[in-house]
């Protein structure tokens, strides 16, 4: 909203009257470029461990009862 007024060569001065806030808020607007890009979603690092975890986790019915995984 303020870069596009900057840019037509309105003031700093004039930009903070107009909003009522701070030159430092009107610079640091003007500065902003948008919003940043969200990263790539990356894989687990437990991904290649995930079949062995889930074996584990098959075959603990047949353990008893004080020495089973339990999922939380």
């Amino acid at each position: 909203m303020v870069a596009p007024l900057c840019s037509r060569g309105l003031s700093v001065q004039a930009l903070d009257r107009k909003y009522g806030v701070y030159r430092r808020t009107v610079r640091e607007a003007s500065a902003w470029s948008g919003p940043h890009k969200k990263p790539p979603l990356r894989s687990s690092r437990l991904d290649p461990f995930k079949p062995v975890i889930d074996q584990i986790l098959r075959a603990d019915p047949d353990a008893p009862r004080k020495q089973r995984h339990t999922v939380r």
